[in-house]
């Protein structure tokens, strides 16, 4: 996988959050928290691709991975586009810096259990972008249960949408 179509992957990966966050905004604070996929509800969910995203991120970086979110804290739909935002911009600035050269240099770090990983980069970053997928389309089904469908995020859906 080349730099290129890393960061087309990851653009991708940013319009169709946005399909989602546009959708999730329809539901109100009830829906949000009413488990309608297994496991858990769409504001867990989108807690979790925020939060994992950034955990990867900060690994991608060789960088300490934040803080757990407390179990306890239920951030609204406009706190975690906000954090989507930032870390989506921290995520293309991050692709930007990177030579081709780059995606071969192999990433150390402790998993949560304590036990030393190591991975190339862009199987961190290839990592990143299906993780983030899979809750996605788990979002999407949950949303559509809900009425209220992101619509297509397929890529090529995408591609069609950015030539114009």
């Amino acid at each position: 996988m080349d730099l290129i179509m890393l960061r087309e992957l990851f653009e991708h990966a940013n319009w169709a959050n946005r399909q989602v966050f546009a959708a999730v905004r329809q539901l109100d604070d009830a829906a949000l928290d009413q488990e309608i996929v297994h496991p858990g509800a769409i504001r867990g969910l989108l807690i979790h691709l925020v939060d994992a995203h950034g955990y990867w991120l900060a690994r991608a970086q060789e960088s300490a991975p934040p803080l757990p979110r407390p179990a306890t804290e239920r951030p609204d739909v406009i706190t975690l586009f906000a954090a989507w935002e930032d870390l989506d911009r921290r995520t293309q600035e991050f692709l930007t810096g990177l030579a081709p050269a780059d995606l071969a240099r192999t990433i150390h770090y402790a998993n949560p259990a304590g036990e030393a990983q190591a991975y190339p980069l862009r199987h961190i970053l290839a990592h990143q972008i299906m993780h983030a997928a899979q809750h996605r389309a788990e979002l999407a089904l949950a949303l559509s249960r809900a009425g209220h469908s992101p619509g297509w995020l397929d890529f090529l859906v995408w591609v069609d949408s950015a030539s114009g």
